[in-house]
This record gives structure tokens, sequence and C-alpha cells, in this order.
């Protein structure tokens, strides 16, 4: 085998040697492009592969970081409410304790400890409490037959006598209602005592879903297929997005058997036939595993398309080193020095102009990608520019729709011609309310003002409104006296009250047909505020138009998409504006806010 490849060789040389300069040359040019590109892709894939993976890996790390501090964080929520509803337990069975346990009131009672507790723990399934004397008092959503004395010993078994810490039982399915979207959940028990006889009570069981964990991760996908999951020390699953796969065994044996005995927080396994690269983050509180997934040639394929980009660069050159070598240096470095002299020149007022190069496709692809980023960058800059534009006129608008000036100049010219017409008593009340108006509107620079400061604001607003168009309209305001205190974003009413006087009575009624009426009502926890006209009303596309994205640009109807924006900034999307009408007869706008008494301006 070595005198072939001797004898091999050494024709190679023969054959080498008797072949011209240029041959030589080209011959050269091949051997040094095709060795340099073998090194240079697989030196590439090689480092690219690693940086990707590694990248990964520390995102996965990140991510699954962020993932235990929610669970924590959901885990202390828990134990706080467990903590909070002991507190408000021992303060319910301070007296009498046998008697209130069998008492129907105190069942109810419980039921409004539990709907107000789970109220201000919105990641909390259902509670119950299980008296030792076989009693149990359970939470508003707990509907299926429940074993208490299940949870009694499953919590007796982990703690030990006198001791009354709180203990979390594991994931396991839903035995306390028949909801299947919450199929599976995780109970934490703690022990009841009397605070001042330190009887025990009973035990007490907070229940929280386990979609309160697989939404944490559900939207932290590694790549496009990758996924995340939650399982115990022993390989089972407690949480995941797929829910057929909780409370099993993992299905393939290679993972499960490496996260049991895993002496890494990552590997590349086998799994379903494709190289899967498995990370893995040891939550030590309840022994459970976050473990990311995600398959090896998806996160490789950055890598992969620069190793063919580079192979495609290196055939390109060598067939130029073939057919041109002889004007190699010339064609390369005369373009090149004046596309780099160019990019040398280049500066932020001239990036439309594009770099003009007549070359090949090698340098000639560069400036046509040069010359495109530029173009994408200019787009950008303009876009950036106009959106800035957009906000300072956007908050420019929003400043004239509190100030309004043109409002106050014409109210004192109504004023003056009152006085001068000797309408005292008109000019009077108009004073008074334009008063009224300003001293509400500025607040003190307050953001936030109750129910009754904003009416009395939008009373004022209209009873001026009345006096400039002659009484064409009336107006009646309906608020219960227990709802005055509830807080407002303050210029929430007002905008909506001069569009029902501007573009809806004006326009119909010259005469006292008009009227106004605003209504306030609390529906569950939301207050529901009504202002309703008799105008010419709106059809449904104009309704449509109100609250299309572009609608920030009508003038007309600025102040209705404005007092949405705010309203869905503050509150959140499930609140706002909404609108119904009826063309020529009447139209109601309904403000949805949540009903909310105790709010400042330190929530902004």
């Amino acid at each position: 085998m070595i005198n072939f490849v001797k004898k091999v060789l050494f024709k190679i040389k023969g054959w080498f040697s008797s072949q011209g300069i240029r041959q030589k040359i080209n011959i050269i040019y091949i051997i040094l492009i095709i060795g340099q590109l073998f090194i240079l892709t697989f030196a590439a894939n090689y480092i690219s592969n690693k940086a990707i993976i590694s990248s990964t890996i520390k995102q996965s790390d990140e991510s699954s970081r962020l993932v235990m501090t929610n669970i924590e964080n959901i885990l202390d929520n828990t134990e706080s409410y467990a903590n909070d509803l002991t507190v408000r337990i021992n303060n319910y069975f301070v007296d009498d304790t046998e008697y209130k346990r069998n008492d129907y009131y105190t069942n109810m009672m419980f039921k409004k400890i539990f709907r107000n507790t789970l109220y201000v723990y919105p990641r909390i399934y259902s509670a119950l409490l299980l008296m030792d004397d076989n009693v149990s008092f359970v939470s508003d959503n707990v509907t299926n037959y429940i074993n208490e004395q299940k949870i009694i010993n499953e919590y007796k078994k982990l703690i030990k006598d006198g001791d009354e810490r709180s203990i979390w039982l594991g994931m396991e399915k839903n035995q306390f209602s028949a909801d299947t979207d919450n199929a599976y959940v995780l109970t934490l028990g703690k022990g009841l005592v009397n605070i001042d006889t330190g009887k025990h009570l009973g035990v007490l069981a907070v229940v929280t879903s386990e979609n309160t964990f697989s939404n944490i991760y559900k939207n932290m996908g590694m790549g496009e297929s990758g996924k995340y999951f939650i399982c115990d020390k022993n390989g089972v699953v407690v949480s995941s997005t797929n829910k057929y796969e909780i409370l099993k065994p993992i299905s393939n044996a290679v993972l499960r058997s490496w996260i049991i005995n895993h002496d890494k927080t990552s590997q590349i396994l086998k799994v379903d036939g494709k190289n899967t690269l498995v990370t893995l983050f040891y939550y030590q509180k309840l022994n459970w595993n976050i473990v990311g997934m995600v398959p090896l040639y998806e996160i490789t394929q950055e890598s992969r398309k620069i190793s063919m980009t580079i192979i495609i660069i290196g055939i390109m050159c060598m067939l130029s080193a073939v057919l041109l070598s002889s004007k190699l240096s010339s064609t390369i470095t005369k373009p090149l020095n004046k596309f780099i002299k160019d990019i040398k020149n280049l500066e932020l007022h001239n990036l439309d102009v594009p770099i003009q190069i007549n070359s090949g496709k090698d340098i000639g692809l560069l400036v046509k990608n040069f010359n495109n980023m530029k173009q994408r960058i200019s787009e950008l800059m303009s876009k950036i520019i106009t959106q800035q534009e957009k906000q300072k006129k956007y908050e420019l608008r929003l400043l004239q729709a509190q100030i309004r000036p043109h409002f106050l100049y014409n109210t004192l010219q109504l004023i003056y011609s009152m006085i001068e017409m000797d309408k005292k008593e008109q000019a009077q009340k108009a004073t008074k309310s334009l008063g009224d108006f300003y001293r509400i509107a500025l607040s003190g620079g307050n953001e936030i003002i109750s129910i009754d400061q904003e009416i009395k604001y939008v009373e004022s607003y209209m009873l001026i409104q009345k006096i400039k168009y002659d009484d064409t309209f009336s107006f009646n305001i309906d608020i219960p006296k227990e709802l005055k205190d509830y807080k407002i974003l303050k210029l929430t009413m007002q905008p909506i009250v001069e569009n029902c006087i501007k573009h809806g009575l004006i326009n119909k009624y010259k005469s006292k047909e008009g009227y106004i009426n605003i209504q306030v009502r609390k529906q569950n926890d939301i207050l529901v505020i009504e202002v309703k006209d008799n105008g010419i009303g709106m059809k449904p596309e104009k309704i449509q138009h109100l609250f299309d994205r572009d609608s920030s640009n009508n003038n007309e109807y600025f102040g209705l998409k404005n007092i949405d924006d705010r309203i869905k900034l503050f509150y959140g999307y499930d609140y706002g504006i909404r609108i119904t009408s009826i063309y020529m007869k009447s139209t109601t706008v309904s403000i949805l806010i949540p009903a909310i008494e105790d709010m400042n301006d330190n929530m902004f």
C-alpha cells in the first residue's frame, strides 16, 4: 500500500512539473482555495455550532431560573395566603368555637372569607378547611365529593406531632371539581391551631392549579419545536403544556434515565430518533427538575447556512482563480479599494446615495447588499423620525385636550356678553361653573379623582354649554350615593359629553328637545358609566372607524379614541369604551372600569 501511494505521488509530481507557469498558478490557487475552504468550513461549522449550543444552554439556564423564580413566587404566594387565611379563621373562632362550627351562618361566613381572600390571591385555585370533627368548609369552586380524611391523613403522615408548618402534598388529579381546564392541582397542607388556646382545629388545604405553573413557560419555547416541562426526581412529569403527559413517567427511557442519574446540567441525547439538546435545572424546594428540550438540527440551522455560504463563496473564488488568475489582483483590489473609500466617506446625510461600483459577483454582491442595508437603515431612521413626530403630536393633543384654552376664552367671552346684556344671574352661574370646571380639571395635579368629582366636573361643563347654546338641551345625572367615592381617571367623561353636544345634539336640535342622561351603576366588580343622548346617532361603520388604529388621525372624534386608549393602558384591555347607537335616534357610550375605592396617582 505504501509503495502504491509513493508511485501515485511520483506521477503527480512528474505531471505537475510538466505544466506551464499559468497552469501551475491555477493549480496552486485551486489547491489553496480548496484547502482553505475545507478548513474554514470545518472550523466555522465547529465554532458556530459550539457557540450556538453554548448560547442555547445559557439561554435555557436563564429561562429556567426565570421559571424557578416564578414558581417560587407562586409557592410563597400560596403560603402567604395560607398564613393570611389562618389568621382570619382564628379571628373568627376567637369565641364559642364549638357552637360556630355547626352554625349555618358559619358556613356562609367561611364562603365569604374564601371568596374575599381568593380575590386578593388570584393564583390560588381553591381552599378547604377540614376540621378535626369531620366538619369541612370549602370555597365556591369546590363542587365534587371530597375524601377529607385522605387529605388529613396524608398531611399527618408528612408532619411531626406538634409541628403545624406548611407541607406541599405533591401534584395530583383534581378531586375538588369537574373543571377539565384545571385537571391537575398542587395542594399545600397546613395545620390549623387556635392561637389563644393552642388547640388543634384541623387542616387547611390550599390548592393551586397546574396551569398556573405551565403558563409560566408555555411561551418560552426553545426554537420552533423545543419545549419545557417539569418532572420530579423519579422522572414523573408534574407539569407540562401537554396535559396527557402529566403524572406519567417520561416516555423516552434514555431521557428519563439521564434525568434521574444526571451528572451534568445539559446533554445531547437521542430522543425520538433525533439528536436533542436537553437542559436541566433542579428546584430543591419541591425536588423538581425544570427540563428544556430542543432538536439539535433546529438550533444549528444558521451554522449550516454559514457553512453553505462559505462553500459557495469558496467555489466562486476557485472559478475566478482558474479563469481570471492573470487579472485577479486588479479585479479584486480596484473595486475593493473604491468600496472601502466610499465606506470611509459614508455619513448619515448621504445614506440614500448608493455606492456605484462595476464589479463581478463577489464585490458586486457585497456592494448590492451594502446598498440594501443603507437603504433599510435610511427607511428605519425615517420611520423613527415619523413615529417621534407622531408621538409629540399625540402628547401635544393630549395636553391641549386637558387645558382647552379655546374653551376658556369662549366661556369668558360668553360671560362678558351676558353682563353686557344685563343677564347677571346667568353670568354668575356661568362664572361659578367655569371656576368649578377648572378647579376639578387641575385637581392639584392629581390624575385619579372620585366619581363624585368627575360628575361635578362634567356637570359644570354641561351648565356652561347649556348657557352657551341657549338651553338647547337638558341633562340628568343618576349616581347612587355609595358609588360616589369610587375612583376614576380624571377627564374620562368630559370628552364624551363634549362629543354628545358637539356631534349629536347641536346638529339635530335647535329647540329644547335634546337631552343627555348620565347613569352610574355597579355590575359585579365593574363600574359602568353610561352617557346617553338623543342626538343624530352614528352608523355602524362610523363606530367601527372610531376604534380603528388609524382613527388617531381623526380630529373629529380624537377624544373618544384617547379615552379608550387611556383606560386600556391603565386598567387593561378588558376595560374601555363601548358604543351603541341608532342612527338619527340616540347614542349610548358606556365606560367600563374596575370598581376600585382606594386608588391614587402612585399607581401610574
